[in-house]
């Protein structure tokens, strides 16, 4: 955030999406996502976001 700061002005509510960090599916016994799995995002007094993953 600190680079990219210095190249663009970050306002409040500005999201940078950075991607998933490696080794995360080895917190979940090696496993990825797949097409049918659904991934739920919630901020209370935000809202929620839902999405299921499709195939290719």
């Amino acid at each position: 955030m600190s680079a990219l700061s210095m190249l663009a002005p970050l306002h409040p509510g500005d999201l940078l999406l950075s991607g998933t960090p490696a080794g995360t599916a080895a917190a979940h016994q090696g496993r990825y996502l797949e097409p049918g799995d659904e991934v739920v995002a919630e901020v209370m007094g935000v809202g929620r976001l839902e999405t299921r993953i499709t195939g290719d």
